[in-house]
């Protein structure tokens, strides 16, 4: 080969004209029984069997069957090259391709790959193609090991306009070391089913790339994603699905769903586990993300974000109706782009670092069906749109926190209506909720305490069950009814809480220092008939007299129990005829008073004398 020959060549290898491989002159030998040994030389043209430097092309729709427990070594295996043709590979031993491996290949291939037979070992140096540019390839693994050895190869399972290719992980296991891409290209269509076995990935793995279809099913197995930067992605400017009934999940880096303009990703999980170290977002840089849940645990476990819709023009949603998400980072439903979470059924939400909705300047909508939220908060972003629809969901509080929901475009209490659970802490809210029928219900448990500092309006009324208590100084439409070994304590220390109408069975709680009290505003009915107040001193005696409730009917005549009565205090049920609850003086200490100020005045008269 002359020099302007050479350099024309490197010159087309460098521009992608040709493929790398070709540079290499390599011999083709071509397989020309049905089913046979691949060790035999009569099985091939020519009676040579293809070694380290020839091309292994099975075409002629046979079958070549490799049984040893030796090692062996081609430049490239092509099953189905531009004709059908099958290898199959067991025995133990060790079965590698120098360059390349082609499974359906060509144009017109259609080619089969079985791997099987504990120890066996089949190794691609290069790129791997299973259905690649109009071609239909499968690769088989019933035990043994893929792997797949230079960490700039790509391993496709369906490449390029018309190939369709098929893995079937069904034992064994898979090193692969480079790029995988399920589904790579525009009219391509790959598809992997994992039923036991592993996956080891260490670069990027996606199902669904460059305007290809993939599609993956995991029934079992575990997959462990290694690499720390290079994500795990269904649908990247493709098309791509996920079904997920079984196995085990590890990705150390991101995992997203539904990826660039072009990108449609949807992740079904039903059963198995599911752990990401860092980024989950659903819907990003553009794309349409959806996962739908109905089983199985996911475990987010850094502290980086889980996100519906991330980033301008993306769409994600994510509707999970049974299963549980621990999420040790905070959840962002719609971040710059629209995100939607659904919760219902029995699913349950373990955000422990809290849900933001409508993050930066995106839209959120959370529509809380049933299931279970626990969260340290539940708000809106200042410069975003959000909407939170109270409809069953039990709200539980994983610490103290003043602000525990807040700062929501929109708190919506529907037919389910609001549960909160305060688990022991104590909670508060300023949001404005907003009932639509006047029938809805905001129910409060969990032993400690909710205080109520914004709006609750349209509602029917709020209940509060044994052993929480009720505070705070806001206002609430509807009925409050405190159950018996329940607390009504206005205020956050002393203030005032309005209420329309109250029924108290358990204990009403208010607290003085000096001439401040709590008070209750009712505008309707306050019924006390099996009332318990207690009175609590913050510091300075009570002094003068001093109404802590209004009504405008009162029920019941006096308390069923007076605790903590002010020393020479007495209760007034309709203090001067104005419908209000007073704490007076009884005439002794009238008298007393009355005395001290006397003498005052007398001390005061001689000193200016």
């Amino acid at each position: 080969m002359d020099r302007r020959t050479l350099l024309g060549l490197v010159a087309a290898c460098v521009a992608g004209l040709i493929p790398l491989t070709s540079a290499h002159a390599q011999t083709s030998i071509e397989w020309v029984a049905q089913t046979g040994d691949f060790m035999d030389g009569a099985n091939w043209d020519g009676g040579v069997v293809p070694g380290t430097d020839e091309y292994a092309d099975i075409n002629n729709g046979g079958t070549a069957l490799w049984d040893s427990d030796g090692e062996y070594t081609v430049w490239e295996l092509r099953a189905g090259w531009n004709g059908p043709g099958s290898a199959e590979i067991s025995g133990g031993g060790i079965f590698n391709n120098m360059a390349w491996t082609w499974i359906g290949g060509g144009g017109d291939g259609d080619g089969t790959v079985t791997v099987s037979g504990e120890g066996t070992v089949f190794r691609s140096t290069g790129e791997t193609n299973v259905g690649r540019g109009g071609a239909t390839g499968v690769l088989n693994l019933e035990a043994g090991t893929l792997y797949d050895q230079d960490v700039d190869a790509v391993f496709n399972v369906g490449r390029d306009d018309g190939g369709f290719g098929t893995l079937n992980l069904n034992g064994g296991s898979m090193i692969l070391n480079g790029e995988t891409w399920i589904g790579q290209g525009g009219g391509s269509n790959g598809t992997l089913n994992f039923s036991s076995g592993e996956i080891e990935s260490r670069r990027w793995f996606v199902v669904g790339r460059g305007g290809g279809t993939g599609a993956m099913t995991m029934t079992g197995g575990v997959q462990n994603h290694t690499p720390a930067f290079d994500n795990y992605i269904v649908g990247d400017n493709a098309t791509g699905t996920m079904d997920m009934s079984g196995g085990t999940l590890n990705i150390a880096s991101e995992l997203w769903v539904g990826q660039g303009g072009d990108g449609n990703g949807v992740f079904n999980f039903s059963g198995g586990e599911i752990s990401v170290n860092r980024w989950l977002a659903i819907g990003r840089d553009g794309g349409l993300g959806e996962m739908n849940m109905t089983g199985g645990t996911y475990n987010h476990t850094s502290g980086d974000s889980f996100i519906m819709g991330a980033g301008n023009n993306s769409v994600g949603t994510l509707t999970q109706s049974g299963g549980t998400v621990n999420s040790d980072g905070p959840v962002w439903v719609g971040e710059v782009g629209t995100g939607t979470y659904n919760l219902s059924g029995d699913a349950e939400l373990n955000a422990n670092a809290g849900v933001s909705v409508g993050h930066f300047s995106g839209t959120g909508e959370m529509n809380l069906d049933g299931g279970t939220l626990n969260t340290s908060h539940l708000r809106g972003y200042d410069g975003g749109t959000s909407t939170v629809n109270f409809n069953g969901t039990i709200v539980g509080a994983t610490g103290d926190n003043d602000n525990f929901i807040g700062g929501l475009t929109n708190a919506n209490i529907q037919d389910g209506g609001m549960h909160i659970n305060t688990n022991g802490f104590s909670v508060g809210t300023s949001q404005t909720f907003s009932g639509s029928t006047g029938l809805e219900t905001v129910e409060v448990s969990g032993g400690g305490s909710l205080a109520i500092n914004g709006e609750l309006n349209g509602i029917f009324g709020v209940n509060v069950a044994t052993g929480t208590t009720l505070r705070g100084t806001g206002s609430i439409d509807g009925l409050v009814s405190i159950a018996d070994g329940a607390t009504l304590a206005p205020g956050n220390s002393i203030g005032t809480l309005s209420v329309a109408n109250a029924d108290i069975g358990g204990t009403f709680q208010v607290e003085y220092d000096g001439a401040m009290i709590d008070r209750l505003d009712v505008a309707g009915s306050l019924d006390i008939t099996e009332a318990t107040v207690e009175f609590v001193g913050l510091g300075d005696d009570l002094s003068g007299i001093v109404v802590f409730a209004t009504y405008g009917l009162l029920i019941g005549t006096e308390f069923n129990q007076v605790i903590g009565l002010p020393d020479g205090y007495s209760i007034d049920y309709n203090y001067e005829g104005a419908n209000s609850l007073a704490l007076v003086p009884e005439p002794s200490t009238y008298a007393l008073l009355f005395g001290i100020g006397m003498l005052t005045v007398v001390v005061l008269r001689r000193r200016r004398r």
